[in-house]
């Protein structure tokens, strides 16, 4: 008895369960349903890469600045900022060093301007320093000397753009600034020299050499403050008594500050649309895990039966959460960083006359936890959630086994599902009335309802389609069809096949639609903003999309006035005026301008009125984010920031007219008032009668110097086109994610099926014995999937339309893009006709394949 005691004391008790033993528990279930398991997987996959790859180009899309504020400032902590690029008086820099509690500053002069090589031209913005900026440890200079950078008459230009131009070290390089062009001796650096500014476009010239260049005079943008220990607060009310409100005190990091805010609704769009998407990916994986849910119910059974205790039976489940979940994350990071380094990139170009832009990618260790632990969460609801009953039987609360529970389409779980319907679809329309801002809950709440009646028109399809087919002319193929849709034993497997086709349809179609209303609005602020004038003429280099690049236009006038065929020139002045945290894009309509402001683009206020008052003075128009930011509604005064404050009243509230850092609009005398009379961007040159703007534009563009001129003569429709293509590139992303989402329906959905139509085998073989041809079945498979994939895609078709409008109008709301918010039938046509085609094509060859098993005789 002793000698066997410690045998029996050592073994096993019954119903413990070891991870080792669940994982080769898993191993010897996977054998029978690999399709299932990898489309899941793939599910995960699809979700996890677009959440990471959204947010690595969210965390990128500041790097470029961040690297070059970071290389200015060093160790100081604040500065003091001329604005609107009205350059402060060489003398204000003595004055900041006679502020107590100052330990050093540097000065600094930063415009925008055009680099011009063999190869083609690049905008850049470009930075004037000295070897102040090097005592402040910043890596503006790294690798140089302060003798170096004293003496360095050249221009310092980052290897990546030296080569997009095509010139080397000592090669003459064309530098573009203020409208003007001189021919400057090239010094290309690398990493080693200016760290990571050699992933952004800029330029470095020494700043005295920049000031004359630039005929600054002296001036410089801005100048850095690094305080004493414990004094900063005290530097900071000097500072502010010296500004007095001619200049601008803010920390030495708010460079970076302006540009999130700026950038701010284009990864806004970029997240909600990656949102959205990936809870597609992840209702993919959900409902292939739908797929296998009988079997695990039928282990949960097992297990119970031979005495494992619940938590033996959730070991189990677990196990398989660990590998498909981690098996998806490690796939989905893997094509997300792949997304991310190809298809995926931060397109801001069009900030690039506000901020120095460039190609930075920052992967953060949120990025990578986010996405990983969205993909582990989506393995655990698809795994566990449909086996909840056989999990917790044994528990204190009570639920019935899933032998005997309900169909969901049937007693109390269809009516529980239908009221879940009718709830989520009336929350989608209170978020699209009241609360449009919350577009991803809205869409999400959408999709539940849609995913929770989707049972019922499965069935009620399937019951009309057996009336019509019993009234008429019976087809055997039909009702046999029929009879496998509404077959209880494959009803989870039918269910999560039309929820994959319609979720995707309904995802994709909402996501493009959005996409294609915002381009429509978009495309018609920029035609409207164009259609000022005729003819435009701009300086090249960084902003000169926008307009958002003052320059000295007083020789050009001189020249464009004595062209043959000219009528009027009227000067365009806008510029980029920093209000609260918002770098925003000021404009001073010319009176002569026959709109003022596109009517389309004001959200509050009376059209009309808004033009007349405009066109008097003393009125502006806010975006609505700044108006937001400013507590400020219809009729109440602002002070708006510029080099001399101006006080003027609020007569209308806008869309950002297309600039994400939000614009205000003030008439030409207004503005020109508060810019000390400069601020000229752009000039509109009118036609004299008879003459045709092409003609004209070639002229004037031979009077200014050509295609070498520093600057650029187009006409509006020109503009158009290019402003558009700048402006659009940072939605390329949004059109990128709707198409991932319809590629991954259609090989979710062809899988799905497939695996289901392998599983018809065993009663399509019995079925055989009984005299049944193999055509008859292969007609019975493929219309099982014709009914399938219509009922799926043409329910997530009508459900897209519904998610357009929500999707365009809080798409709207929080970005303040200008936004079309009409209905895109076309595109939910192209996506119900792509997704239900396609994957009835995919099927087509399986199918025939399975009809063709071999009759089963019992005997």
């Amino acid at each position: 008895m002793s000698a066997t005691a410690p045998e029996t004391s050592r073994r096993p008790r019954v119903g413990r369960l070891r991870f080792g033993s669940a994982l080769r528990l898993y191993l010897i279930r996977l054998r029978g349903r690999r399709i299932q398991e990898l489309l899941a997987i793939l599910g995960i996959a699809i979700g996890v890469a677009l959440l990471y790859a959204s947010q690595v180009a969210s965390t990128s899309l500041s790097g470029p600045v961040k690297a070059i504020n970071n290389g200015l400032v060093g160790r100081s902590q604040l500065q003091i900022l001329s604005r609107a690029n009205v350059g402060m008086p060489a003398d204000v820099y003595n004055k900041v060093l006679a502020i107590p509690g100052v330990r050093r500053a540097a000065p600094a002069l930063q415009l925008s301007g055009n680099l011009e090589g063999p190869r083609g031209q690049r905008g850049v913005m470009v930075f004037g320093a000295d070897p102040r900026i090097v005592q402040l440890k910043g890596d503006l200079l790294k690798g140089f000397s302060s003798d170096d950078a004293a003496r360095q008459e050249a221009v310092i230009l980052p290897k990546p753009i030296a080569e997009a131009i095509g010139v080397g070290v000592g090669d003459d390089v064309r530098l573009e600034v203020d409208g003007r062009t001189v021919a400057q001796p090239v010094v290309v650096s690398g990493r080693d020299e200016i760290g990571a500014l050699s992933d952004t476009a800029v330029a470095l010239v020494p700043l005295p050499y920049l000031q004359r260049l630039a005929h600054a005079d002296g001036q410089v943008s801005r100048i850095l403050v690094e305080a004493d220990p414990g004094r900063v607060d005290q530097v900071r009310s000097g500072l502010d008594r010296l500004a007095a409100g001619r200049w601008n005190v803010a920390p030495s990091s708010f460079e970076t500050l302006l540009f999130n805010k700026a950038a701010s609704p284009t990864a806004q769009a970029t997240l909600v649309f990656a949102i959205v998407s990936a809870l597609v990916g992840f209702l993919f994986a959900a409902c292939a895990l739908l797929v296998t849910a009988s079997e695990r119910q039928r282990l949960a059974a097992q297990q119970r039966a031979l005495g494992y205790p619940p938590v033996a039976t959730l070991t189990t489940l677990l196990v398989d959460v660990a590998v498909v979940g981690g098996a998806g994350v490690v796939l989905g990071l893997g094509l997300g960083e792949l997304l991310s380094r190809t298809g995926f990139s931060s397109d801001v170009s069009f900030l690039a006359g506000a901020f120095p832009t460039g190609d930075v990618r920052v992967v953060t260790w949120q990025s990578v936890a986010v996405a990983a632990a969205a993909g582990l969460l989506a393995a655990a609801i698809g795994v566990l959630l449909p086996v909840r009953r056989a999990v917790f039987t044994t528990m204190p609360f009570h639920f019935r086994p899933a032998s005997t529970a309900q169909s969901a389409g049937s007693g109390g779980a269809g009516w529980a599902l239908r009221f879940v319907a009718i709830c989520s679809l009336v929350l989608a329309f209170v978020v699209a009335a009241f609360w449009p801002s919350a577009v991803v809950a809205g869409l999400a709440a959408l999709g539940v309802g849609m995913v929770c009646a989707l049972p019922t028109i499965v069935d009620g399809t399937a019951s009309l389609i057996e009336r019509l087919n019993l009234r008429a002319r019976t087809s055997s193929a039909l009702q046999l069809a029929l009879q496998h849709i509404r077959a209880p034993q494959l009803r989870s497997r039918t269910l999560a096949i039309a929820t994959v086709g319609a979720v995707a349809v309904f995802g994709a179609a909402s996501l493009e639609g959005a996409r294609l209303n915002l381009t429509a609005g978009l495309s018609a602020d920029v035609h409207e903003l164009n259609a000022a004038a005729p003819i435009w003429i701009t300086p090249r280099g960084a902003g000169e999309v926008f307009g958002t690049m003052p320059f000295d236009a007083r020789g050009a006038v001189a020249v464009v006035r004595r062209t043959e065929g000219v009528g009027r020139v009227d000067a365009y002045r806008a510029g980029l005026v920093d209000v609260g945290p918002w770098r925003t894009w000021m404009i001073g309509t010319p009176a002569a301008s026959p709109a003022p402001l596109p009517l389309e683009q004001i959200v509050e206020g009376d059209g009309p009125a808004t033009i007349r008052r405009l066109r008097q003075g003393g009125w502006v128009t806010l975006s609505k984010a700044i108006a937001d930011d400013l507590d400020a509604g219809i009729g109440d005064v602002v002070t708006l920031p510029t080099p001399h404050p101006l006080r003027v009243r609020v007569a209308a509230i806008t869309t950002n007219l297309g600039w994400s850092g939000g614009a205000v609009v003030v008439s030409a005398a207004d503005f020109a008032a508060s810019w000390e009379g400069g601020g000229v961007a752009a000039l509109h040159v009118t036609p004299a009668a008879g003459v045709g703007a092409d003609q004209l534009q070639r002229r004037i563009a031979g009077a200014l110097g050509g295609a070498s001129a520093a600057l650029r003569v187009e006409t509006a429709r020109q503009r158009d086109a290019r402003q558009l293509n700048s402006a659009l590139g940072g939605l390329e992303r949004l059109k990128q994610i709707a198409r991932l989402t319809l590629l991954a329906a259609l090989v979710a959905m062809s899988a799905a099926m497939t695996g289901l139509l392998w599983q018809h085998r065993p009663g399509l073989a019995a079925l055989k014995a009984h005299g049944l041809s193999t055509r008859l079945l292969w007609g019975s498979l493929i219309l099982e999937a014709v009914i399938l994939f219509a009922t799926a895609t043409l329910t997530g078709g009508v459900f897209s339309l519904l998610g357009q409008v929500l999707g365009s109008h809080g798409v709207q709301v929080i970005t303040g893009f200008p936004t079309d918010n009409r209905l895109q039938p076309a595109t939910t046509i192209e996506a119900v006709a792509l997704v239900a085609g396609a994957s009835l094509l995919t099927v087509m060859l399986p199918g025939y394949l399975v009809a063709r098993v071999r009759p089963r005789f019992k005997g």
